[in-house]
């Protein structure tokens, strides 16, 4: 029962992180795509933390989706940040 609600609680977590996700891509500012670099990076982390590897890889592609999408860091650092 226990292990539920924690689950539950990440699944809300995550639905919250992917609505956010969605809402901001819909600009195409500059400075959201490294908010949202920021944002990814540390929210894999926590799940890496959390032992929630599903969560974990899906916060690694949505931050890898924003780095290729990015114009402003060269190719060798996207494929530092991607690798």
């Amino acid at each position: 029962m226990e292990y539920a609600l924690k689950m539950e609680e990440w699944t809300d977590a995550f639905r919250t992180s992917e609505s956010i996700f969605t809402l901001i891509n819909r600009k195409k500012e500059k400075d959201i795509k490294l908010y949202l670099e920021g944002f990814y990076t540390h929210l894999a982390s926590i799940f890496q933390k959390s032992g929630n590897h599903l969560f974990h890889t899906y916060a690694l592609q949505n931050l890898q989706k924003i780095v290729i999408k990015n114009t402003t860091k060269s190719v060798e650092q996207k494929s530092q940040i991607t690798s």
